[in-house]
C-alpha cells in the first residue's frame, strides 16, 4: 500500500514537471500574443538586423570585396550599433552572445544579397535603393536601442542617445571600413572637387535616429505600443523628406568650400584654342607646356583623354596680342618635334547683351561655341549639379541625355565621356532596345562596351529636382542605363537644393 502511494506521487510529480517544460516551450508565443508591444520590437529588430546587413552588402560589393568582406561589413552594420551600445551601459554579455538568432540572421541576409541574380541590373545598387535600406534600419534600430537604455533604468537623455548611437554606429564602421564619407558625421554633400565629382548626397541621418529615439522615450511612459511606432515613424519620415528636399544642417562658414569662378578670359589679350592628336608617350603634356611657357603664355583651360594607345588634347591658351604670333609659332614647332596632328586657330569672345548695359560681374563668353561663365560661384540664383551616366554603349546616348538636360533649361558646362573596351573574352551582351550596332566599333569589340559619361550642368533659378529626377529615370530605363544628377551648390548651402 505504502509503495503503490509513492509510486502515484513520483508519477504525478512527473507529470507536474512535463507540464511545466511543455507550459514554458510555448511561453514565448503567449506572451507575445499578449504583449503586441513586444511582439513589435521583435519584428522591427529583425526588420533593422536585415535592413543594415543588406545594405552593408551591397556598400561593400560596390567597392569591390569578395564574398567574406561583403558578409563581414553586412554584419557589423547590422550587429554593430547595439554591440557599441551594450557595451556603453554595461550589458554583458552583449546581445549576440546570448542570442544567436541575429548574428545568423546577418549572415544569411549578407549571404542572400551576395549572390543575388542580377543585383546591379534590377537596381539594388541605385542611390535610392540603398537609402532606403538605410532608412528602414535606422528607423528600426532607434526604437529597439531606445528600448534597452530604458529598460536599464537610464536617464531620458542616455536613452535617446543610445537610440541614435545603435541606428547609425554600424553604418559608420561600415562607411569607414568601405572607405565612404561618414553618413553619422555629415548631413551635408561630399566635398566637391574641381570637376564636381563628390559622393551621394547624405542628407538628415544621426539626428533623424536621435529625434525618433526621444519620441520614442517620451511616449513609452504611457502607452509603449504607440511609442514604437511614433518613434519609428517619426524617424523613418524626417530621414525620407529630409533626403528628398535635400534638407542638411549648417556648416561652420569660415571652412565651407566654394566652388571656383569659371573660368575667364580677359577680352584683351589674345586667345586660341590647340586641338591635338598623336600616340600617346611621355612627356607630350611637358613639351606642350614647355611650348606656352617659352613664349610667356598661358593654358586658360584644357583636356587631355586618352583612346586606345593614342593621345587628344584640347587646350585654351591666351597670351598678350603681340607675343601671339610667337606663340602659335611655337606651338606648330613643338607638334612637329613630338609628331603631333596638331591645330590652332583664335578663339572670338563673344559676350552677354547685359555686358554692353555695364554689368562687369555676369558677362558670359564662350569657347569655341560653349559657354564659359565669367560670373562668380556666388552669384545669385545659379544652381549646378554633376550628372553622370554608365552603361552598354549604343548610338545616341549623348543626344538623347542633352536633348533631356535642355528641356528643363540645365545648361552643360563641362562634359568628359568614354567608352570602356569589354573584355575580350566575354560574351556578346544585347544591347538596349536590340540594337545589333550598339557597340562603335563592332568590328574590334565581342560584347556591348561600357559607355561612361561625366558632366557638369548649370541653372539659373531653382530647379524642380522632383520632375528632373522622374525625367532622368524614365531615360535610364529607356536606354538601359543609371544616370545620378547630384546637386553641387546653389545659393546657399544652407539652402535645401545643394
Amino acid at each position: 500500500m505504502l509503495l503503490a502511494r509513492h509510486r502515484c506521487t513520483a508519477l504525478a510529480s512527473r507529470f507536474v514537471r512535463r507540464s511545466r517544460v511543455c507550459s514554458s516551450s510555448s511561453s514565448w508565443q503567449r506572451q507575445l500574443q499578449r504583449n503586441p508591444a513586444e511582439t513589435a520590437l521583435y519584428v522591427l529588430d529583425k526588420i533593422g538586423t536585415a535592413a543594415f546587413a543588406a545594405s552593408g552588402t551591397l556598400v561593400a560589393g560596390s567597392v569591390g570585396m569578395d564574398v567574406q568582406g561583403c558578409v563581414i561589413v553586412g554584419t557589423i552594420t547590422a550587429m554593430g550599433g547595439g554591440t557599441l551600445r551594450d557595451v556603453l551601459i554595461g550589458r554583458f554579455p552583449v546581445f549576440w552572445f546570448k542570442n544567436t538568432t541575429p548574428l545568423l540572421l546577418s549572415v544569411a541576409v549578407s549571404l542572400a544579397t551576395f549572390f543575388a541574380d542580377d543585383v546591379a541590373h534590377a537596381g539594388l545598387l541605385h542611390e535610392r535603393v540603398l537609402h532606403w535600406g538605410d532608412t528602414l534600419g535606422l528607423g528600426a534600430f532607434a526604437v529597439v536601442g531606445a528600448q534597452a537604455a530604458v529598460a536599464s533604468g537610464l536617464p531620458a537623455i542616455v536613452c535617446a542617445t543610445c537610440g541614435m548611437v545603435t541606428a547609425t554606429c554600424g553604418g559608420l564602421v561600415r562607411d569607414v571600413l568601405c572607405g565612404r564619407r561618414a553618413a553619422l558625421l555629415y548631413s551635408s554633400d561630399a566635398d566637391v572637387d574641381d570637376e564636381g565629382s563628390k559622393s551621394a548626397a547624405l542628407a538628415l541621418y544621426a539626428s533623424c535616429a536621435f529625434v525618433g529615439a526621444a519620441i520614442f522615450t517620451a511616449v513609452q511612459p504611457w502607452n509603449v505600443g504607440a511609442a514604437i511606432i511614433a518613434g519609428a515613424a517619426s524617424t523613418i519620415s524626417l530621414r525620407v523628406f529630409a533626403y528628398e528636399q535635400r534638407i542638411v544642417l549648417p556648416e561652420m562658414k569660415r571652412f565651407q568650400k566654394t566652388l571656383a569662378p569659371q573660368p575667364h578670359l580677359d577680352p584683351g589679350d589674345a586667345h586660341m584654342i590647340l586641338t591635338a592628336f598623336g600616340p600617346d608617350r611621355v612627356g607630350l603634356v611637358a613639351a606642350l607646356a614647355r611650348g606656352v611657357s617659352q613664349s610667356r603664355a598661358n593654358i586658360s583651360a584644357s583636356k587631355i583623354i586618352t583612346i586606345g594607345d593614342d593621345i587628344a588634347f584640347m587646350m585654351v591658351v591666351s597670351s598678350s596680342k603681340e607675343r601671339a604670333p610667337a606663340l602659335r609659332a611655337a606651338l606648330s614647332k613643338v607638334g612637329e618635334e613630338v609628331g603631333l596632328q596638331l591645330h590652332v586657330s583664335d578663339v572670338r569672345l563673344s559676350a552677354r547683351a547685359d555686358e554692353s548695359s555695364g554689368t562687369d560681374d555676369a558677362t558670359e563668353q564662350s569657347v569655341g561655341g560653349a559657354e564659359v561663365s565669367a560670373t562668380s560661384s556666388s552669384g545669385s540664383g545659379e544652381f549646378r549639379a554633376r550628372l553622370s551616366l554608365v552603361g552598354p554603349d549604343s548610338p545616341g546616348l549623348v543626344h538623347r541625355v542633352a536633348t533631356l538636360l535642355s528641356t528643363h533649361s540645365l545648361n552643360i558646362t563641362s562634359m568628359d565621356t568614354r567608352v570602356h573596351s569589354a573584355p575580350a573574352a566575354s560574351t556578346t551582351v544585347a544591347a538596349p532596345h536590340g540594337d545589333s550596332d550598339a557597340a562603335r566599333s563592332p568590328s574590334q569589340r565581342s560584347a556591348t562596351d561600357v559607355f561612361d559619361m561625366t558632366a557638369v550642368v548649370s541653372l539659373s533659378g531653382a530647379p524642380d529636382v522632383a520632375q528632373i529626377d522622374a525625367s532622368l529615370a524614365k531615360l535610364a530605363n529607356e536606354l538601359g542605363v543609371k544616370i545620378t544628377l547630384q546637386w553641387i551648390t546653389g545659393e546657399s548651402r544652407n539652402n535645401s537644393i545643394v
